[in-house]
């Protein structure tokens, strides 16, 4: 394994949409490329899920709602 620092990519590389879908489909193969740029995308989507739950319990914590009439 080595590490390369992200400074001494090419700037084409690091502006990218997802730069490490970018790095990996570079110097490694496309189906690594793919991989992460699925983890990123999985990523997010469960971040948006936690984060919808718990502005539910937030909800009804400060308001008194319903947890379920909350996230209906």
């Amino acid at each position: 394994m080595v590490a390369i620092p992200f400074s001494q990519m090419p700037p084409e590389l690091r502006g990218a949409e997802i730069p490490g879908m970018a790095i990996a489909d570079a110097y490694s193969s496309h189906s690594l490329a793919v991989a992460i740029g699925l983890g990123s995308a999985i990523s997010i989507v469960g971040l948006i899920v936690i984060e919808f739950l718990a502005l539910g319990r937030v909800a009804n914590y400060v308001l008194g709602v319903p947890v379920r009439a909350a996230l209906a």
